[in-house]
């Protein structure tokens, strides 16, 4: 009874000692693979959604870099071409031109190819201008600073686009110009191209003085009298 009780008992060891052996090969063999599988896709799902987070955010910022490229691009259009005729702002111009050229505008005429304004310049634009600039031209339709002046009734046509579009409008400004010299008569014409909204000289004519204004005393006047034709233009949206 022993003996055999004996033999049951060693059959048992031997196959609990099976049973616990092909445990430990099933968990090195299929648990331990697959929890290291799942470990990794739970890893690589934690990646994803940071990198989704990451592309988003950088997204917004590309939306908003987007955004401000184009806020400071119609700014920039807007200072080349403007939406609106702007002539306070041209007559500003064109006395800071005067003021660094060191020449003098004396008379200004603008003609037009698109709505007017009631007024061309109101009346604090025209106070402003002469408080800062005694001998600058009052903005006018048809603008004289002599004493004297000479108001001429010819107004300088503005020039003709036919391909231009239907929004595009052009303002043609003819300035009557006296300059001491050459020197600074090509100031003014580079301050003119060197400004951001966009000004054409269409038409530049000199004016010969009488021979009896040639000399003064034993030195010959240089003095540059002339009439400039400068063209810009508004883009109207509406």
């Amino acid at each position: 009874m022993n003996s055999l009780f004996q033999e049951n008992k060693k059959s048992f060891l031997l196959l609990l000692g099976l049973v616990f052996v092909l445990i430990i090969v099933a968990y090195f063999l299929f648990y331990q693979p697959l929890t290291k599988e799942l470990k990794a896709q739970k890893s690589q799902v934690t990646q994803l959604q940071s990198d989704i987070a990451l592309f988003n955010v950088q997204l917004e910022h590309v939306d908003n870099d987007d955004s401000l490229d184009m806020d400071i691009e119609n700014v920039r259009l807007a200072n080349i071409m403007p939406p609106t005729p702007e002539l306070e702002s041209l007559v500003k111009t064109l006395n800071e031109i005067e003021l660094m050229s060191g020449s003098r505008i004396e008379e200004l005429r603008f003609s037009y190819d698109g709505s007017l304004p009631e007024r061309v310049v109101n009346e604090e634009a025209v106070v402003d201008s002469e408080s800062a600039v005694p001998e600058e031209p009052v903005a006018t339709e048809d603008v004289e600073t002599d004493s004297n002046p000479e108001v001429s009734g010819e107004i300088t046509p503005v020039i003709a686009m036919p391909e231009k579009p239907e929004n595009l409008h052009l303002i043609t400004v003819s300035m009557d110009i006296a300059s001491p010299d050459y020197e600074h008569f090509q100031i003014l014409l580079k301050e003119i191209e060197k400004q951001e909204r966009i000004m054409m000289v269409n038409r530049l004519e000199f004016d010969k003085p009488a021979e009896s204004v040639l000399m003064i005393g034993d030195e010959a006047n240089e003095s540059i009298i002339a009439t400039i034709d400068i063209t810009t233009f508004y883009f109207d949206e509406k």
